[in-house]
């Protein structure tokens, strides 16, 4: 009667797991409201680290958090902080494997601080969050 129970125990268990990965909400990048808060400068600036935040729906309360830290000499710019100061956000693609990001600026000082900071690092890693970089559940990669 033990193997009968055990057995029994297992198949629940394994049935209750499959239950539970399928009910599960998908989470999808949270990103922060453009006209919540405005950042500052310092954002443009590509950094050693990144939280990405992911939430059952844009726009919504964090329920996850993930961290990165950049390679040596590779920092990363999350694209999404700097929305306040963007126009305009376009992806496109040359075949067979080019890629271009193209980031059209609505403030001037922003612009300025990008293009000089920018333009000093040899590479530097973009994420974004953003319709046309990448599908709209996911983060994509530029460098």
């Amino acid at each position: 009667m033990l193997f009968y129970s055990t057995r029994l125990l297992v198949l629940y268990a394994l049935f209750a797991t499959v239950a539970w990965a399928t009910n599960v909400p998908r989470l999808v990048p949270s990103r922060r409201a453009d006209f919540l808060v405005s950042r500052g400068l310092d954002h443009v600036i590509p950094k050693q680290h990144a939280l990405l935040s992911y939430s059952s729906a844009p726009h919504h309360s964090p329920a996850a958090t993930v961290a990165f830290v950049a390679y040596p000499n590779r920092p990363i710019l999350l694209l999404e902080d700097i929305d306040y100061f963007v126009e305009d956000i376009v992806c496109s693609s040359i075949p067979p494997d080019t890629n271009i990001l193209t980031v059209r600026f609505a403030d001037e000082d922003a612009f300025e601080a990008a293009a000089e900071n920018w333009s000093q690092l040899d590479e530097f890693i973009i994420l974004t969050a953003h319709y046309g970089c990448n599908p709209y559940t996911h983060r994509g990669s530029w460098r």
